[in-house]
This record gives C-alpha cells, sequence and structure tokens, in this order.
C-alpha cells in the first residue's frame, strides 16, 4: 500500500509537465493475475491513473529487476535514470523526479 501512495502524490503536479507515472504490477499470485480482478482493486483503491500489467514479467526481466519492490524512474527513450529498491526514499525520489522534469 505505501508504493500506491507514491504516484498518487506525483501525478497532480507532474501531470502538465510531461512524465506519466504507470505502475507495472508483477503478480505474485495466480490470483493476482485476472484483468478483471485488476480493475476492480483500482476502482476500489480509487487509483486514478493507468496501471500496465505485466503477467509475463516482460518489463521486470527486461530491466533486469531482481528485488520486489523495486522503483524505477525511465526516460521515454527507455533508459533508466533512477532506481530504488525496497519500500520508502520517496522524498529522494522526488528529489531526482523535479530534478529531470527541469531537464525538459
Amino acid at each position: 500500500m505505501s508504493l500506491l501512495a507514491l504516484p498518487r502524490r506525483q501525478k497532480p503536479r507532474s501531470e502538465t509537465d510531461g512524465p506519466e507515472d504507470v505502475p507495472r504490477p508483477e503478480p505474485e499470485f495466480p490470483w493476482e493475475r485476472p484483468l478483471d480482478k485488476v480493475k476492480s482493486a483500482c476502482e476500489y483503491l480509487g487509483i486514478p491513473y493507468p496501471v500496465a500489467l505485466d503477467n509475463d514479467f516482460a518489463t521486470w526481466n527486461k530491466y533486469r529487476t531482481r528485488y520486489w519492490p523495486t522503483l524505477h524512474l525511465i526516460h521515454r527513450r527507455d533508459i533508466i535514470r533512477y532506481t530504488r529498491i525496497g519500500e520508502g526514499g520517496y522524498a529522494e525520489m522526488e528529489a531526482v523526479l523535479r530534478q529531470l522534469l527541469d531537464e525538459q
């Protein structure tokens, strides 16, 4: 649940500046995979932003993710600009995000 707070908090500030937060959950258990359950959970939790489901772990593997949770800030040219392994560090991630917005 704490990971949900980061995109919710940042989305209103960055919405007009270009980047988009798109969480990509990789389901740990089989019952987390059905799209209808993910949609229901997003509605129940009031998640207003897009969520891309990665049932095949394609994104996980592409960026060689090995630990959960891992948060990446990825440039639109597919360049990883920041990686955070583990929960917390939200102020640091927000500072990096602001720095990247200033570079635009």
